[in-house]
Parts: structure tokens; sequence; C-alpha cells
């Protein structure tokens, strides 16, 4: 209840907002490509997101061009992420109250607000609720040995990988968190189940990998390429601490000593502390880490250009700020 009413205080006002932006020109994108079956031969293109073209035919089925219809399910799906945190903080630290702090701190976070008010930005919000879905499953099999549980993890990871790319981590993030948990037999298992999934969905995204990636990669040599990632991990970092002065437009990164020295003292310090997690077996710790560093990756690389509108952008801080409400 509590969780519902923050949501609704700060996002009510949103469902008197028009379509912005491309809006209606994705909406109607994304209902084409499910209607002449077009969104199952686009492995080629810089996305693929089948999941989310289903949803937009479902709210142009219940709602045409309303605004007001695609404004309140993305209020619902964040809601309904809201909700899916605090039960996995539930799960993983079995105390309600350090659980609804979660949930609450996930729904007024104001680096959401791109997210949940951008209709054709919805992608982090679907993403994330089969994300968190996916691994809720996978630590309920974990402690409870329901075989059940890891096949609703392994449908959850693929339609959150159908969804956005960032949904693709969970092919490592899963079998990253059974070591960590001490669970050897599981760890083996779960790893080679996720890792057959993982190339699968690299060997059908080869194109985009080859055609877009790399070539930037080596537009900017790999040296400059890396130092671009570590900037792109210092700005982010920098936005999750700080979720302020927000922009939908960020047309380029940060320049200067003082950001430089941040982001190389973020990565250093991320990597540090995901080192001694993974060998000393810190399995909150590494969780924590390796959620954000993992789900932020995608992200990175559109920092290299030729993915996005603009090398980095707030919505991508959906998914990998669901491991910083867990910390806190």
């Amino acid at each position: 209840g509590l969780i519902f009413l923050a949501i609704l205080y700060i996002y009510l006002p949103l469902l008197k907002a028009p379509l912005v932006w491309d809006d209606e020109k994705i909406i109607t994108q994304e209902i084409n490509a499910v209607r002449n079956y077009s969104f199952f031969t686009r492995w080629g293109g810089k996305y693929y997101r089948p999941v989310v073209s289903l949803f937009f035919l479902i709210d142009q089925f219940m709602w045409h061009y309303n605004p007001l219809g695609y404004h309140l399910t993305n209020i619902l799906l964040h809601f309904c992420n809201c909700v899916l945190l605090f039960v996995l903080a539930q799960l993983l630290w079995e105390n309600k109250t350090l659980a609804l702090m979660a949930g609450i701190f996930f729904a007024l976070y104001p680096v959401h607000t791109e997210s949940v008010s951008w209709i054709a930005g919805r992608t982090d919000l679907i993403c994330g609720l089969f994300f968190l879905l996916s691994f809720i499953n996978f630590v309920y099999y974990l402690k409870y040995k329901d075989k059940r549980a890891f096949l609703m993890a392994f449908l959850f990871a693929v339609f959150s990988a159908g969804a956005k790319e960032i949904g693709m981590t969970l092919f490592i993030l899963c079998p990253l968190y059974a070591f960590l948990t001490e669970k050897r037999r599981i760890y083996l298992y779960s790893l080679f189940v996720f890792f057959i999934l993982g190339i699968v969905y690299l060997y059908l995204r080869q194109s985009a990998i080859t055609t877009i990636i790399l070539p930037a990669i080596k537009h900017h040599g790999l040296i400059n390429s890396i130092f671009l990632a570590i900037k792109a991990y210092g700005f982010y970092m920098y936005k999750t601490l700080f979720p302020f002065r927000l922009n939908l437009f960020i047309g380029k990164l940060p320049d200067n000593i003082l950001f430089n020295f941040f982001s190389i003292i973020t990565m250093a310090l991320i990597l540090y502390l995901g080192i001694y997690a993974f060998f000393k077996r810190k399995t909150n710790l590494g969780l924590i880490i390796f959620w954000w560093l993992l789900t932020l990756t995608p992200a990175v690389c559109v920092v290299w250009g030729g993915l996005g509108a603009t090398p980095v952008a707030e919505r991508y801080l959906y998914i990998p700020s669901m491991g910083f409400c867990l910390f806190l």
C-alpha cells in the first residue's frame, strides 16, 4: 500500500501528459512489426525487442492512441517492479522493514523519471519486470531446490532479453550469484544452461555486434574505447549517487580532469570490491556490485556510438539502480 501511494503521489500528473517526441512513430512501428510478423526477423538490426512490441499491441488494442492509457501502463509497470523488488529484498534479507524501504526508495528514486514518463522508453520497465521475475525465481530455486522455479527463471530470462539487451546479463548474474552462495553443483548446472542460452542469443544478434559495436571500437581505437567506457561508468555512478538535475537529452559526456579522475577512481573501486567479493564469497556485496556493473555493460557500449541518439541516458540506470536500492 505504501509503495502504491508513493508512486501515485509522484506520477499521477503523468496521466495528463500527451504523446511526445517519437512516441506515436514508435507505437505504430512496433504494432506493425507484430501484425506482419516482421518482429521475428529483425535480429540483424540495432534492436530486437519483440516482447515490447507485444506490450504496445495490447495497449493499442485497449487505448488506440489515447496517451492516458499508455502512461497508465507505464505507471503500473513501475509499480509492479517496485513490488517485485520488495519481494526480492525480503527473499534475500528476510527482513520485511528493510525490504519495504528498498521498494519505496526504488519507487521514489528521481532518476527513474525518464523511464516511467516516456512511452517509447518503456523498454527498461518491461525488461525490468521480467528481470526481477527471473532472478526472484532463481533465488527461490537456490533456497528451496524447487526445479519449477529454475524453469521459470530460465523462461523469464528469455522474456527479459526479448524486451531489451540488458536482460542477457541474467545469463551471467544468475550463475555468478549461485557461485557466491557456494552452491557448487547448482552453479555448474545453471552456468551450463544460461551459457547455452547466452550463446544462442549472441549468435542471433551477431549482425548488430559485427556491424555496429565492433566498427565503433575500431573507429575510436581500443585504448580510447576503454577510457570512454570508464567515463561512462563514472557518469552512471555519479548519477546513481546524485540523481538530480535530470536531463532527457545528454549530448556528450563531461570532459574535465575532475570528472575523469572520479571515473577512474570509481572503476578501480568497483573492480576491487568485485574481485574481493568474488574470491571471499561475500554474497550480498557481490550481488550488489555485479548487479550494478553487469546491467550497465550494454548501456556502456552505447557510448561508442551508433546505438543510441545520445552516448548516455538516465533511463539506462533503471535496472542497475535496483541493485543500488537493495544496498540501501
